[in-house]
């Protein structure tokens, strides 16, 4: 930023441009971390909560047990599988979110329902992306179209003259909508769960148009 405010002082048209441009796809990088940061964070605040509301491993969603239990069959150690006994499924749920971030690197549609459903049990997140003349499906499709665009520009495959100042614009509007979006439906399931509510709701005046 500091450099393109010298180049406008200096009349430096066509290197505003091209850091401009360098800008908008850092940017666009940015903007794809902060997605993932979110979603996993999401699922972290998520778990913990559910392990400290939950009365009992059984209050938990079937995939969610299933995931635990397949995490540490997986472990070499054949005695692992006994940390979920009494009040061990507490600790156990959040450490498997945990090892199921640290391979949550793509936050595409697909993988993210993955991701949440085995961290928190909750099925198909990404039909919760509509609002008014939008459906879910587009959504997805949008959504996979800005991480294609992320990775053309992390491997170097799309040039800077094709990213646009309103397409970054759009797209950050588009995720900030599917954050809060997504922030709602997790809270209304971990709910439906334990009868509590473990964030407050996106205040209307906060909404994304």
């Amino acid at each position: 930023m500091y450099q393109i405010a010298d180049d406008l002082k200096e009349g430096n048209v066509l290197d505003i441009n091209k850091k401009k441009k360098a800008l908008y796809k850092s940017t666009i990088v940015q903007l794809c971390a902060a997605w993932e940061s979110f979603l996993e964070a999401a699922a972290l605040n998520g778990t913990k909560f559910l392990a400290q509301e939950a009365k009992k491993s059984g209050d938990l969603p079937a995939h969610l047990l299933v995931s635990i239990s397949n995490s540490l069959k997986n472990q070499k150690d054949e005695r692992a599988i006994w940390k979920i006994s009494d009040n061990g499924w507490r600790e156990e749920i959040i450490l498997n979110c945990e090892r199921l971030s640290q391979d949550f690197n793509t936050a595409r549609p697909k993988q993210i329902d993955k991701f949440i459903c085995d961290t928190l049990g909750m099925k198909n997140l990404s039909h919760s992306w509509k609002w008014k003349n939008n459906s879910f499906e587009q959504s997805v499709k949008r959504l996979d179209k800005f991480m294609t665009l992320r990775g053309g520009i992390v491997h170097k495959l799309i040039e800077t003259e094709n990213i646009h100042l309103n397409a970054l614009r759009n797209y950050t509007t588009f995720i900030v909508k599917l954050a809060i979006i997504s922030s709602d439906a997790i809270r209304e399931y971990l709910h439906s769960l334990v009868g509590k509510y473990p964030w407050s709701k996106v205040p209307k005046s906060r909404e994304v148009d």
